[in-house]
């Protein structure tokens, strides 16, 4: 595994590059929406409760997803919130009925003074698929014309997530085995143009993570039984997921431009932006490449498999020096800010395959202090794991580093992956 993990860290140096384009799209994972973002409007907060503001601070909208997948409570929730943010509301009529993006929805408008101005007031309930969308805009009425084709623009680009498996044209050839099987090429690259306008700049990016030299790395240290293309695509969701229907690991454009949305409030810098998001998508490609040694390997998984490839990734990422564990960290990151607002929200499923995302987060650093105590022991105690069980995380590591290790060297070429 040196290998790989070697050019695991030569990866993260080439995806330094600067991520300059604003991702023009916001994906609602708890409420499986996207909607389009103008870029010129600024952007804070959480996708779970997000203000938007035009660059004169002439509009401004507050969304927020809130529990309940009723219209009615949705409806309160947003006289609620203007009841206590706004003065002098005067409603033009009642809430009217009306389709957004195939879905249920519910809008009202009407007049207020907000923040000392006299401003037009909206409200906008979306019966997603999960969750209710609520909206709440105000415009100055003196520029409520100039704003409204944008206006207009973005509430048609609310849609529910479409989830789709791995596009069924596909046929993946499964090469015979040469008699030098170290010149058997099995895992490649492959790039699919996306429909979408606005994930050509993620489609760009895709490009610059220098994606070969991992499955150059892959193919010179694995035998594999069949070919095994990663291919980055337009999903219609944001995921990154081995298919065994197709023999494939897929990265969906729409994931890194979720590690944007991540990402962005938590940096100063592109370069620094960039390197969080080739980071993490390098975590995220070793993670399911876990997945596809399971499964095209057919490998013993004892536990949860989601784990066992949280695992792999981890080891990966640990033994690349420096830039891997950049990488690993990149995924804690990602976890914990997930994690919290779980937290916040209560908002967890308790039945899901994956561990929660916080649990992730400690498990990836407890992997990389029980291979690394030295360089690792700040960050233990920064993040608050016990002695207890950071005894047991320098206990732990090397069975699982000496699992995976047994599991992989009848698939090693030459000599037992390292």
């Amino acid at each position: 595994m040196r290998r790989v993990a070697a050019v695991a860290s030569a990866w993260l140096v080439l995806c330094s590059v600067s991520a300059t384009a604003r991702a023009e799209v916001r994906v609602l994972r708890s409420a499986s929406l996207t909607l389009d973002v103008p870029s010129s409007w600024s952007i804070k907060g959480t996708e779970d409760e997000m203000l938007l503001v035009d660059a004169k601070g002439e509009l401004a909208i507050i969304l927020r997803v809130v529990e309940s997948k009723d219209l009615a409570k949705g409806l309160e929730n947003a006289e609620a919130y203007i009841g206590k943010h706004m003065t002098g509301v005067q409603w033009n009529s009642q809430a009217k009925p009306l389709q957004i993006g195939g879905m249920e929805a519910s809008n009202r408008d009407g007049t207020a003074t907000y923040q000392g101005r006299p401003v037009r007031l909206g409200s906008l309930i979306v019966a997603a698929p999960q969750k209710t969308l609520l909206l709440v805009g105000v415009i100055d009425r003196a520029a409520e014309a100039a704003h409204q084709a944008e206006l207009t623009a973005f509430i048609g680009s609310i849609q529910p997530v479409k989830h789709v498996a791995a596009p069924s044209s596909w046929t993946v050839v499964t090469p015979e085995r040469s008699a030098d099987a170290a010149t058997d090429a099995l895992f490649s690259v492959q790039y699919l143009p996306p429909r979408t306008p606005r994930l050509k700049v993620w489609a760009d990016l895709s490009h610059n993570l220098k994606t070969e030299q991992i499955a150059d790395a892959l193919n010179k240290t694995f035998t594999m039984p069949r070919a095994m293309p990663i291919v980055f695509l337009e999903c219609g969701t944001v995921n990154a997921f081995y298919t065994p229907e197709k023999h494939a690991i897929l990265v969906c454009y729409e994931l890194l431009e979720y590690f944007n949305g991540i990402f962005r409030p938590t940096v100063k810098t592109d370069y620094e932006l960039g390197r969080k998001i080739g980071g993490v998508t390098m975590f995220t490609l070793m993670h399911e490449l876990g997945h596809a040694f399971i499964g095209e390997l057919e490998l013993p998984a004892t536990g949860k498999e989601e784990d066992a490839a949280d695992q792999l990734a981890s080891i990966i990422l640990s033994r690349s020096n420096e830039t891997g564990r950049e990488s690993a960290l990149a995924a804690a990151e990602w976890f914990s800010i997930e994690g919290r607002k779980q937290l916040a929200t209560q908002d967890i499923a308790w039945y899901d395959e994956h561990s929660f995302n916080l649990e992730r987060m400690f498990d990836i650093i407890c992997i990389l202090y029980g291979d690394n105590q030295a360089e690792n022991a700040a960050l233990v105690k920064q993040v608050g794991i016990s002695d207890n069980r950071a005894a047991r995380c320098v206990r732990d590591t090397p069975k699982l580093i000496k699992s995976w290790k047994a599991l992989l060297k009848p698939h090693g070429r030459h000599s037992s992956p390292q």
